[in-house]
């Protein structure tokens, strides 16, 4: 059993490749009565953390990020936002209540602009943060760069330079 055991600690793959046997062999095995329900564990190689890794997380990020940019709602809804309020400020009937309107409209967007940024953040920060990091590692972006990239991320606008500049950078592998 010892041997076995160090087996399993010296050789991954050998031991992999004999809880595979095995599993196989078990699942195999019918006994006349009735069929015992089977496990199947599907066996894959762990990923590389090369070259090729790294342009697929990055370009998969650059997809789903304009995805998302796609499917956002578009500037048509903040113009909209913004003719009624132009509207309501010339039909204002003192300094008093043009301010009131100026002061909600600005509220309204700055609650609309952290919302974003805040859904954007945690719909992709962390996956820009570690392509970024990846991208200093290897010596194709300064961390200032990086740091950039990450506040861009809170943008809508900006997302998309720093999808571009990743992308670029990708392809760049």
């Amino acid at each position: 059993m010892c041997s076995l055991a160090a087996l399993f600690l010296s050789k991954p793959l050998a031991a992999g490749l004999f809880l595979v046997g095995l599993l196989v062999a078990l699942t195999a095995w019918e006994p006349v009565a009735s069929r015992l329900p089977s496990v199947s564990i599907k066996v894959r190689p762990p990923q590389r953390a090369g070259r090729r890794r790294l342009r697929h997380d990055a370009l998969s990020l650059v997809g789903d990020i304009r995805r998302y940019v796609k499917d956002a709602p578009s500037a048509a809804a903040f113009h909209a936002e913004s003719v009624a309020t132009n509207v309501a400020l010339r039909a204002a009937k003192d300094e008093q209540e043009r301010q009131g309107i100026a002061q909600a409209h600005s509220q309204r967007l700055m609650e609309q602009s952290e919302r974003e940024g805040q859904e954007l953040a945690e719909r992709f920060g962390g996956r820009v943060r570690h392509v970024a990091d990846e991208f200093v590692r290897r010596g194709l972006l300064e961390r200032g760069d990086a740091d950039k990239m990450a506040w861009e991320i809170k943008s809508q606008p900006w997302t998309v330079e720093a999808a571009n500049r990743i992308e670029g950078l990708a392809l760049h592998l």
